[in-house]
């Protein structure tokens, strides 16, 4: 499957930290009610199951008779950032239900039990699409970027042959596939070392608020001066969600390790420049159900071709499309 044309960077946007800035950026304003191009229906709220007992957070494209696709933010964002409903209202025209869904304490509500989201949150995700595939029987597709893209390819690799047969195809954009590699490479550039720090920085905030809620539980002493990922993961992420440290919580939630499971169609599209993502760990799976995809530029989740287009949506659909549609032929 392919046909789409390559993706080219806008001209003067080559550099992978203009791709990715300008990727951020130019999402949201296209998402401004005055800028949108035309007019997007509303989201609705939603509450999801998640396997632990409490309830998700997600925001709802409803259509009535095509199938689900489901949305996964990245590291430090929600259902709700500007590049997730932009993403959104281009699934939506596919036609299809859209949902996108709030990893566990990012829909801006303290979580009710004492755990927070992380890179390998695959068993909220199942319990998730279990719900979804109860409220609207039929066809369901799935879609992370990021860190959403990490843990939705360790549920298809978790899941493997087992795997609801109404999830038919899934697509994974800007994936840290081997989390140390990344946290490592984060390190390497100064603008790099930027998206770092206010990265973390609100994942500290989050913590915090949890910290406020289960002070017995979750103790601010080990990360509350965290600077880098690994300080913060091995401090908070780590201890909290039972890991024998950082270094084990990053080997054991890699996705890395398990596409060689996925046996459904999945797009990997990651960019070879992208500034979280090492070129040199970005797999060539011999798996027969997964498709890599990437190309020389695009920096992480920017892919801004010609005319300032995003780029990225567009190659999200086709391939869901091409897969929905051989599913109907069959």
């Amino acid at each position: 499957m392919s046909g789409y044309p390559p993706f080219r960077p806008a001209p003067g946007l080559s550099d992978p930290h203009q791709q990715t800035i300008a990727g951020t950026l130019i999402r949201s304003l296209m998402d401004l009610p005055g800028l949108a191009r035309r007019r997007e229906p509303s989201a609705r709220w939603l509450r999801l199951r998640s396997a632990h007992g409490d309830l998700l957070g997600g925001e709802l494209l409803d259509y009535r008779d095509g199938p689900t696709l489901v949305v996964l933010h990245g590291i430090s964002g929600s259902a709700r950032a500007g590049s997730v409903r932009f993403l959104m209202a281009r699934l939506h025209r596919l036609p299809a239900r859209v949902v996108g869904l709030n990893l566990r304490g990012c829909d801006g509500a303290t979580p009710e039990i004492p755990r927070m989201y992380h890179a390998g949150s695959s068993d909220d995700l199942g319990a998730a699409v279990e719900d979804l595939l109860e409220r609207f029987p039929g066809p369901l597709c799935l879609v992370g970027l990021s860190l959403g893209a990490n843990i939705l390819l360790k549920y298809l690799g978790e899941q493997g042959q087992g795997l609801r047969p109404e999830v038919r195809a899934a697509c994974a954009v800007s994936s840290p596939m081997d989390l140390a590699a990344c946290a490592a490479h984060l390190e390497t550039h100064p603008l790099s070392r930027l998206y770092r720090f206010l990265i973390v920085s609100r994942l500290k905030e989050r913590a915090g608020k949890l910290a406020v809620r289960y002070p017995d539980t979750v103790r601010r002493e080990p990360w509350a001066r965290a600077v880098t990922f690994e300080e913060f993961d091995h401090g908070f992420t780590a201890p909290l969600h039972g890991f024998d440290g950082v270094y084990d919580y990053w080997t054991r939630c890699s996705s890395l390790g398990f596409l060689e499971g996925i046996r459904r169609p999945t797009l990997l599209l990651s960019a070879r420049d992208d500034p979280f993502v090492r070129a040199d760990v970005l797999p060539q799976s011999r798996n027969p159900w997964v498709q890599a995809e990437y190309p020389a530029h695009g920096g992480h989740l920017g892919f801004i071709g010609p005319g300032l287009a995003p780029w990225m949506e567009g190659r999200v659909v086709h391939f869901l499309r091409e897969v929905l549609q051989e599913g109907e032929t069959r």
